[in-house]
């Protein structure tokens, strides 16, 4: 009995490393005491005493194992869909990336904004639009087949084809950059904001077994949502990109577009000179849109723009051209992607390149925190433009007269622009005060594809 109490303090350490060593310890105490207590009693006494411990270490017992087999088995899947994606901070986490060797990575974008399914589907390399990618290096030892299938466990929202993505690695070969991966998502209807429950397995293809597998959870974006604060793969999209993709609101537009459109345009035999027919077009449009008994009323925006480095208030809602002439209503921004779909839906009849100057305010007339002027030219060295910011309240040849001549004057003088919007269509200064697109070239540059559900 004393080596007992002289060791207590060890017998007590080894038996808190399990829950059954707990047990044991709980039976050698309780028999001590029992063995002090109730030596002296009668037989029928003891005998209860010990049928008692005896139930009692039982029931304790076959509770022990209980607890431990739960913890020892998975809870089961969850198959109820994920809450809707809120406009929270759209980070990549390490837990949004499965390792299939050391350096060779799967990873998922968090949120996928559909406005651009048409420019993924265009572009299946575009950089910062993708569904999934691979990237790394194959250092597992072997040549590596990676065969990855997808499904949709939210099938009411959308459905994933059932052909499986393949490619195989040498040894030591190396994922440039990065491989993207496309599970084909079919969307069944329009969604608002959602969430997709996308489960992946890779497969060995020479054993035909399941050699990984998971569940992950894609933001999706309703296509009005521009999302200023997306994140790929490494954690950043350029502004550059995100000012380019505006121009999905301008291309195929729908054809209640295209026939307000034809609506405005000059008698045939007017066509001599591209500027001119450009600017009677142009004309005719603004005082139709603007400045009839049926116009669209445009509302200032409130907050500063574009909405850079948010996490909380990142999204931005767009109505398309179609929404804003049922709508009779826009703001700055929404009205100048209006008319440039309009020039696009006549571009066969209207010769002229449209560009969207976002510039500081600088007063007059101008409300708001930015000026938002559509420039136009039918032979890109001469630029007209009118400020979109307040339309209502000014007629288009004031409006023209007073921004022209400083238009011209600014590009004359920026060969930094010029430079930039020659080259990739866009260009955006060092604190964002200044934020250009042409729509053509960023079109280009980019690969931007239509909006959905446009047509």
């Amino acid at each position: 009995m004393t080596e007992l109490f002289k060791n207590f303090p060890e017998i007590i350490k080894e038996a808190a490393q399990n829950p059954l060593g707990i047990a044991a310890l709980i039976i050698l105490v309780v028999s001590v005491i029992a063995i002090t207590f109730f030596r002296k009693a009668g037989e029928k006494a003891r005998l209860a005493i010990f049928t008692s411990i005896i139930v009692g270490f039982l029931g304790f017992g076959l509770a022990i194992l209980f607890i431990v087999g739960n913890k020892s088995s998975p809870p089961p899947p969850i198959s109820t869909p994920a809450p809707p994606v809120s406009p929270g901070p759209s980070t990549p986490s390490s837990e949004n990336t499965i390792k299939i060797c050391p350096h060779l990575d799967i990873k998922f974008i968090e949120r996928f904004p559909y406005y651009l399914i048409n420019t993924f589907k265009k572009n299946r390399k575009n950089p910062y639009i993708y569904w999934a990618v691979l990237e790394g290096v194959n250092d597992c030892g072997e040549p590596k087949p990676v065969e990855i299938r997808f499904a949709v466990r939210n099938k009411t929202v959308a459905q994933a084809t059932d052909v499986p993505w393949k490619k195989t690695f040498k040894i030591g070969e190396k994922v440039s950059e990065f491989t993207p991966i496309d599970p084909q998502f079919e969307f069944l209807r329009k969604v608002e904001n959602t969430t997709l429950d996308v489960t992946w397995e890779i497969t060995d293809e020479e054993t035909n077994k399941v050699i990984a597998s998971g569940t992950k959870y894609v933001g999706v974006l309703s296509e009005k949502y521009v999302d200023w604060n997306l994140k790929d793969h490494e954690g950043k999209v350029p502004v550059d990109f995100l000012l380019a993709s505006l121009t999905a609101w301008t291309l195929d537009p729908g054809e209640a577009v295209r026939t307000r459109a034809h609506k405005d345009l000059p008698e045939s035999g007017a066509q001599a000179n591209a500027a001119r027919t450009c600017r009677q077009w142009l004309r005719r449009c603004y005082e139709d849109l603007f400045h009839s008994p049926e116009g669209i009323k445009i509302q200032p925006l409130t907050e500063p723009w574009p909405p850079l480095g948010k996490t909380e208030d990142s999204l931005q809602a767009i109505k398309t051209p179609a929404a804003i002439l049922q709508a009779k209503k826009a703001d700055p921004l929404e009205a100048a992607l209006l008319m440039t779909a309009l020039g696009n839906s006549v571009s066969e009849r209207i010769e002229s390149r449209f560009r969207l100057f976002v510039i500081p305010k600088t007063g007059g007339f101008f409300t708001g925190g930015k000026q938002f002027i559509l420039a136009w030219s039918a032979n890109d060295s001469e630029w007209h433009g009118i400020n979109l910011t307040d339309p209502n309240k000014i007629s288009f040849d004031d409006n023209e007269k007073s921004v022209s001549g400083n238009l011209n004057k600014f590009l004359n003088t920026r060969r930094d622009v010029r430079a930039a919007l020659d080259e990739k269509g866009v260009f955006v200064d060092d604190k964002s005060q200044i934020l250009i697109i042409d729509f053509d070239r960023a079109c280009e540059k980019f690969s931007i594809g239509a909006l959905p559900h446009s047509r």
